[in-house]
């Protein structure tokens, strides 16, 4: 039984504390404290103090105290000549990236045996690998020199309409996902796309993108390609991504469970093509690097216990409320009234946009209903609404749907009772539906979907059990954040929100401001 505290210091910053006699998991992911999409772990020792000091407050807040069995950092990330010291344990070890990846995906996991793919554009241990588990012992099986992850996201840099207001690289590869749909794959690039993601895994200098764009016919300048031609090269570079990884596996075939994990397990096309093949497959909520500091917890376990530990649901084991001390105070002044579930139903069913902020944050990017906006689907303007009015983001961003497990088989192709509770999985829309849920079917038929059990979102589960929900039970579901803003933790930034969008009422906690 030990405490463990785990680092992941590069983009997408986040921290794991750990007690295993307790089960206690609590994961903060640091662009939420900070406010700051992507948040990198700082390189000066007093901002590295400082972020370290706010750590152990806010563990304090919890009755965790300043002292750890164990500190666990990222080998791929040189700890920068940084002292640690602020930080007080026993014993400090590294953790390889994918390892981190593979092991924290497999603590999540129900599988006592598998094969995990972990794969994304980074990593000291490589870009693509293949680990077989086995109880308490792992071995890599293959290696891939290819690097879909950052091959992607650098193509992406070439889309016009995904390029154009993108800040920050990171980005790129999400909205790529959702353009592809409304292009053809160029089928005669596909070759030299795939080639590209080869090369660029053992050399990043500018001059292999020339020789790439010469090689295919289109001039190399950055953001040249708009329009049905950038929308049919966002096509194709999805589907190179595709064959790459299905090509890997028509090579070593599918094994009998499989774990996906690394950044490009967000890819939610080819996780679907996947899991159509009938492959028993588990995706968890927090694969991209936002989980690293997870499985380097589980591995620093590991190496004092010679045993996997096998978590329960992490699911919204993220940062709290920040500000919830203030919230009665705040609900006063506001003339706030007690959340009515039945009340709360109709008011979605007749249009109004909502957003929740209730309890622990979920883990990993996706909002999964304790910080969602929630609306109907079955608006056919609420997409652009969301897109244009509220979150202020691209128009061809897709948005998920959101419905109780035992619903799912209804309105989308799966399988009854089929999990899709990370929303890491895009199912067909059933035709007979498509008109009801206009908002979440995307261009391509599919509709990124989570599932919800009673057990898992109590909350979300009795508000689509209302009677207002009998005939179509189904939400959409959407991150609760505007303006590239990472997911909210603080109930002033869910207020600022309701005061300066046309978002019309606000849940946080049990009270509803309006």
């Amino acid at each position: 039984m030990s405490t463990i505290l785990s680092i992941h210091l590069g983009h997408d910053s986040n921290v794991t504390f750990l007690d295993t006699k307790n089960n206690n998991c609590i994961v903060f992911e640091l662009e939420r404290i900070y406010e700051e999409r992507y948040y990198k772990f700082p390189t000066d020792q007093s901002d590295c103090d400082r972020v370290l000091g706010d750590l152990v407050n806010l563990l304090s807040q919890k009755g965790i105290k300043n002292k750890f069995d164990m500190l666990v950092l990222s080998k791929d990330e040189p700890t920068m000549n940084l002292d640690f010291s602020v930080l007080k344990y026993s014993r400090l070890v590294f953790c390889d990236h994918h390892l981190g990846h593979a092991i924290g995906a497999y603590s999540l996991s129900d599988f006592e045996d598998c094969c995990i793919l972990s794969y994304d554009g980074s990593g000291n241990d490589g870009c693509f690998n293949l680990y077989n588990f086995d109880k308490n012992n792992f071995s890599i099986i293959d290696k891939l020199e290819t690097n879909v992850g950052w091959g992607y996201q650098v193509l992406s840099k070439y889309v016009l309409d995904v390029s154009a207001k993108t800040k920050v690289d990171l980005a790129l590869a999400g909205k790529l996902m959702g353009f592809s749909g409304y292009g053809t794959p160029i089928d005669s690039v596909i070759p030299a796309m795939k080639e590209f993601m080869k090369i660029y895994f053992i050399d990043h200098k500018p001059e292999k993108y020339q020789k790439f764009f010469e090689m295919i016919g289109i001039p190399s300048n950055q953001a040249v390609l708009s329009g049905a031609m950038g929308a049919s090269f966002a096509a194709t570079i999805q589907k190179a991504s595709e064959e790459l990884v299905l090509d890997f596996f028509d090579k070593h075939g599918f094994p009998e469970r499989l774990c996906l994990t690394g950044g490009c397990a967000l890819n939610i096309l080819i996780n679907q093509q996947i899991r159509d093949l009938g492959v028993n497959l588990f995706i968890p909520p927090n694969p991209s690097d936002c989980g690293l500091s997870f499985g380097y917890a589980v591995y620093g376990n590991w190496l004092i216990t010679n045993e996997f530990y096998k978590s329960k649901p992490i699911t919204y084991s993220g940062l709290w409320i920040e500000d919830s001390d203030e919230l009665p105070k705040i609900a006063e002044e506001r003339r706030a009234s007690t959340v009515d579930l039945a009340s709360l139903a109709e008011q979605i069913k007749s249009g109004k946009i909502v957003g929740v902020c209730r309890g622990g944050s979920e883990v990993g990017p996706r909002a999964l209903g304790n910080r969602s906006i929630l609306c109907d689907p079955i608006f056919p303007q609420m997409k652009d609404t969301l897109n244009a009015k509220i979150k202020k983001r691209e128009w061809y961003r897709p948005f998920a749907g959101m419905c109780r497990l035992e619903d799912a088989h209804k309105f989308f192709h799966v399988e009854e009772n089929q999990e899709c509770d990370f929303m890491v999985y895009c199912p067909k829309v059933r035709e007979e539906y498509k008109k009801d849920l206009l908002s979440i079917t995307h261009i391509d038929g599919t509709c990124r979907l989570q599932t919800v059990t009673r057990e898992q979102n109590e909350f979300i589960y009795d508000l689509l059990s209302q009677e207002a929900f009998s005939k179509t039970p189904v939400l959409l579901n959407t991150s609760f954040n505007i303006n590239g803003k990472p997911i909210l933790s603080k109930a002033k930034t869910a207020l600022e929100i309701l005061d300066t969008t046309e978002i019309d009422s606000v849940v946080i906690e049990d009270f509803i401001f309006s």
